[in-house]
């Protein structure tokens, strides 16, 4: 295989330093000059080609860390419908994008959970009765199921009851986000505001959420252009300029709880 045609992906720490390889010249004019310290997602070449540089999202680096922290900090972690998309063979589907978290694997017991035995999890069982034992888990990943159970309320009220004291669940609901039922396996019932999300949570001790897009990009989701990745970078662009980056008119938040 040609050297020049693979392509590698780090992170890195920007500093003031750092130069930003590759940037076509618009690009560079249009981002706001980051932080120090911020994270950045950087793709090149093996043989030196210079690559692209682009930040992580505020909703990515929040999932990063938190979900670094659970792998890290837990001794087993239950996958309530599979939707990390780690596992090719315990699930409906696969996500290269988060290949980055299978090497946390090796020290912890990880299982997923669903509600039918078609993609063979390892374990099958309705969110709204879990089969665990009070006080039993040390952590749990819920991401994009609430919004398909008939009674989320119950759901959240399973999950609350498994989870040992002080420990975490990591949650994604969407809010403005298109009509997604798959025949056969689930419906599509909820969506779910940022004040939904406190009351829906209020059990927990701790609650942090984050949302997933703002206010233009999220537009731009909904729409036909979704599949082009130029108008969601210029979405996003826009956001930064009219401080929509934080709006709670989201596609939906990311949650991180402790019991």
């Amino acid at each position: 295989m040609d050297q020049a045609s693979v392509v590698t992906t780090k992170l890195y720490t920007h500093s003031s330093k750092t130069q930003w390889p590759g940037m076509m010249s618009f690009k560079t004019a249009l981002h706001k000059p980051p932080s120090l310290g911020r994270k950045y997602l950087y793709n090149g070449r093996q043989n030196g080609y210079d690559g692209w540089v682009m930040p992580l999202s505020p909703w990515e680096d929040f999932f990063r860390a938190k979900i670094t922290k659970i792998f890290t900090d837990s001794k087993n972690v239950l996958d309530i419908g599979g939707g990390l998309r780690i596992a090719k063979d315990k699930n409906n589907r696969y996500s290269a994008k988060n290949e980055w978290i299978i090497p946390l694997l090796a020290k912890v017991d990880y299982k997923v959970l669903d509600p039918v035995a078609d993609y063979h999890p390892d374990i099958v069982g309705d969110i709204h009765n879990l089969p665990m034992a009070d006080n039993s888990l040390d952590a749990i990943t819920c991401i994009a199921v609430l919004e398909h159970v008939k009674n989320p309320f119950k759901a959240v009220e399973e999950m609350h009851r498994v989870l040992k004291p002080g420990e975490y669940c990591y949650i994604f609901v969407p809010f403005l986000y298109y009509y997604h039922p798959m025949k056969g396996y689930y419906n599509d019932y909820w969506r779910f505001t940022s004040d939904g999300i406190d009351e829906l949570f209020k059990q927990f001790s701790s609650l942090e959420k984050q949302n997933v897009r703002g206010a233009i990009e999220t537009w731009i989701h909904l729409s036909p252009l979704a599949k082009y990745k130029i108008p969601n970078y210029l979405a996003g662009i826009l956001d930064r300029v009219f401080n929509k980056l934080t709006s709670n008119q989201t596609s939906g938040f990311n949650v991180f709880l402790v019991k």
